[in-house]
């Protein structure tokens, strides 16, 4: 396997692991600092921009 198809399924993995953060409302935590919902989306939407732009690049 290349290195992006591996990058690529690994941001893959994470862009699954916000939408279901996203999906089931599932509180985050730091300390006392609440992580808010619509930030799992932008990490969803990122992650999953990254992980399409791994699967189509050609090297």
């Amino acid at each position: 396997m290349r290195f992006n198809q591996v990058a690529a399924s690994v941001f893959a993995l994470v862009a699954l692991g916000h939408a279901y953060r996203a999906f089931a409302q599932v509180p985050v935590l730091f300390g006392s600092l609440t992580v808010p919902v619509w930030a799992s989306w932008v990490g969803a939407v990122f992650a999953a921009a990254l992980s399409v732009w791994g699967f189509r690049s050609r090297d």
